[in-house]
This record gives C-alpha cells, structure tokens and sequence, in this order.
C-alpha cells in the first residue's frame, strides 16, 4: 500500500480506531519444506537479512510520519506483528522498530499481539515479549499461534 492510499483511507476516518499490521520481515525456519503452518511467501531465516529488512521497515515507518505528522499520535486499537515468524526477530532490531511506533501513535490503548512459532515463546522468545513491555504502553499483549499448533502430529511434522 503506498502512503498515498495509506492517506486516503485513513485521513477521511480518523475518527475511528486504526489496526496496525506490522510485518518486520518474510523469513522463517521450517524444518521441512512445506510445513503447512502458512500459504504467504517467506524465505528460510537468516538473522543478518532479518535485521536488515527490520532496519528497512523501521525506516519506512519513520519516513511514513515525518511525511504525513497529521497522522502522528493517531490511537490505535490494535497492532499486530506477524508475517514470516514474527517471534524469531532480532531484539536488537525488534527494540528499534518498537520505538519507531511507539514515537509515531498512541498506543496506549492497544492490544498488541506478537504472532510465531510457540518454541521460540520459550526458547529465547520472552526477549522479545520483554522489549514489547518496555517499548509499548498497551492495554493488553497477547501471543498468536496458528491452529496446527494444537495437533501433536503436526508440531513433529514442522519440528
């Protein structure tokens, strides 16, 4: 979506609540090719890449409202960071991009909801679940894992 569309859809309703998808990066780790978990491209996961498409979408970010101040501090409703695995991002990167929206809107009464794979919830993952408490002001936090992730069979299949 460019900023021009981006300007014309949000500026006649900033009345209204935004929801904010945040994609950092399309990498992910799937032990097997075709793991089932998502349809949507990505390529296998590689930390120096993550960290330099992060960096690029926190610029981006940052460009977006130094363009467009009369969209700065709108109140968002909820912010999503999904898309590859959204959990395995580098924390020296995710800290900025954190602070990038933070800057940019109110979130103070946002629900902010981390998407990835369950393992790295635990393995490592909290990091990331710490740098969201300390960036970001939310009402709430919450984690998402696809429904695959209830099936014993499955979690084997994707390791």
């Amino acid at each position: 979506m460019t900023a021009e569309t981006i300007e014309q859809t949000l500026v006649p309703n900033l009345g209204r609540g935004l929801v904010v998808g945040v994609l950092p990066h399309p990498f992910c780790n799937p032990s097997v090719k075709g793991c089932g978990f998502c349809t949507s491209p990505h390529e296998g996961y590689s930390e120096p890449k993550a960290m330099a498409v992060t960096a690029a979408v926190t610029e981006e970010i940052e460009k977006f409202f130094a363009d467009h101040a009369d969209l700065s501090g709108h109140r968002v409703e909820a912010l999503y960071f999904g898309g590859g695995t959204a959990n395995v991002t580098p924390v020296a990167a995710f800290r900025p991009l954190c602070h990038a929206l933070a800057g940019s809107l109110d979130l103070s009464g946002a629900e902010v909801t981390l998407e990835g794979v369950p393992a790295y919830f635990l393995d490592g993952g909290e990091e990331r679940l710490d740098v969201l408490r300390e960036q970001l002001v939310p009402q709430c936090f919450r984690v998402s894992m696809g429904i695959e992730t209830f099936d014993k069979k499955q979690i084997r299949r994707m390791d």
